[in-house]
Parts: structure tokens; sequence; C-alpha cells
């Protein structure tokens, strides 16, 4: 989304140079049970479910780095300009120690920044299982050659609820004014709720959901909407669309409790040390 003086813009797609839009991965195809490449796109990987932008080759515009949901990393390269970009028509994978990134932990998303204040842009990766880790960038601006990861938070433990927690992504910026650059660490975490509902509770949930999914997208948003539209459906079909949503909402799963919290590691020596 673009933003100017009176604020952000409708949000367009990114295109490649072919004027096709970026898409980032496969999608889980529910009734095949297996994963699906979108006719068309050649990112023929497991989706992607975080971006960081940075100048790979300090050529004035802005690439991208993505990140997907078994941990990889690829490169898409702007082949356009800053204002008016167009990425390569495939990504590239992420070299690191020479070969192709694959963390341990799941669902990578890095971050573009000059953790060891070398001057070069190095890459900081959150994970699901909660390590924060880091690829030095050993290279040069222009060319970055990226060294195997170093753990900079090591994964979540259960029995550590005095740090971060699992599905993390990080922040580098120097929080304290020391001069050194510090990580801020977001996490979000689903606590285990115990389902009190009976045999026949559930499995009469699963038969008003299918109820609830027989009301067609129009009547639903219908229903949804304004006095006249629900006028037009008729007493009858309102009354029994209330009445089972009364009823679902009675025996419907108990809701996990979601833990979202932010982190301060400070900087405390070296390159690849931080403290909570």
């Amino acid at each position: 989304m673009r933003g100017g003086a009176a604020g952000w813009r409708a949000p367009v797609p990114l295109l490649d140079r072919a004027g096709r839009e970026l898409r980032l991965g496969m999608y889980w195809d529910f009734d095949a049970k297996h994963w699906v490449t979108p006719e068309g796109f050649s990112f023929g990987e497991r989706h992607a479910i975080s971006v960081a932008t940075l100048d790979w080759e300090e050529d004035g515009d802005l690439d991208l780095v993505v990140g997907t949901d078994d941990a990889k990393l690829f490169r898409w390269t702007n082949l356009g300009t800053r204002a008016q970009s167009a990425f390569a028509e495939r990504a590239e994978p992420v070299l690191a120690g020479g070969a192709p990134v694959a963390l341990d932990g799941g669902h990578a998303m890095p971050t573009a920044a000059d953790w060891d204040q070398d001057g070069l842009v190095d890459l900081v990766v959150g994970t699901d299982d909660g390590a924060v880790r880091w690829l030095r960038n050993a290279g040069s601006a222009r060319a970055p050659v990226f060294e195997a990861p170093r753990v900079l938070v090591a994964k979540a433990s259960d029995e550590d609820a005095a740090r971060s927690g699992k599905n993390v992504i990080a922040e580098v910026a120097d929080l304290d004014g020391d001069g050194n650059v510090d990580l801020l660490v977001g996490d979000h975490e689903d606590e285990s709720v115990e389902d009190p509902r009976t045999p026949a509770e559930k499995a009469r949930y699963l038969e008003l959901v299918k109820q609830f999914n027989a009301f067609s997208p129009d009547e639903k948003k219908a229903l949804a909407g304004s006095d006249e539209g629900r006028r037009a459906l008729g007493d009858a079909r309102v009354d029994a669309y209330r009445a089972l949503r009364e009823e679902m909402k009675a025996i419907a799963p108990p809701r996990a409790k979601l833990h979202a919290r932010v982190w301060f590691y400070r900087r405390v020596r070296g390159a690849e040390s931080a403290t909570r």
C-alpha cells in the first residue's frame, strides 16, 4: 500500500516483469489433501508467510526475502526500480554456509538488519519453535554471502515462562540507546483448553454446522445486512437462522486462550549475545 500526506491508498499487488501477480506459494487442497501450486505461478514451495525487504545488490531498489512455513528462505529480485518494481519470474533459494536455508522450527519469519554492526545487512530469522537465528553477511553490500545460521535466542522451553515463547518474529534496534543493537521479539501461543462438551453435544454441533452451511452466501449476506434484506427472506427463514446461531453459540467448542507478548532482549556483549 502506498502512503502519502492523505494516508494510505488502496492496496495493489506486486507484479513480476511479465505483469503477473506475485503468489507466495502453494495452497492446501482440503478435498485432495495435498499442496497445490496455483496454475501459472512458479513459486512451488509451501506457502510463504513472511516477507522482508532489502536492497540486495545495492542498486537502489528493494528486493524481497520470503520465509515459508517449512522454514526455508527465498530471494525475489526486483528487476525494476524503487518507484516501479518488476520482480523476477522466479524466486531463488537464499544460501547460508553454501547451502539453501532450511531451518529447524517451522515458519521462517525474516528481518533484514545489521546485527553485528559492520555496515552490511544480515538476516535475523524467527521460527515457530521460538528460536531466533542470525545469518551473518560475510560478503559485501552488492553481493551478500550469508554464513551458516547462529542461534541468538534458543528455542522456547515449556519450563521457562520468563522468556519469549513460540511463533516468534524479531526486530533489531538500539532500544536502550547504548550504541548496541538489541532484539525485540514478539511471540504468540495458544493455550490448550479442555472441551467440556458431551459426545451428544459435539455431534449436535457438527449437525448445526451443516445446517448453517446450507444457507447460501447471498442469504448470509442479507441476514447480516439491512432490515430490508432480512425482510426479503421472510420471517420464517430469519427466525430459523437466529435459532440456529443461538443453539450453535450455546454448544460451540471452547476457544483456545491466546497469549501474545513482546520481549526485550538487551545486547550485553559481543555480536552474538543478548539477554532478556
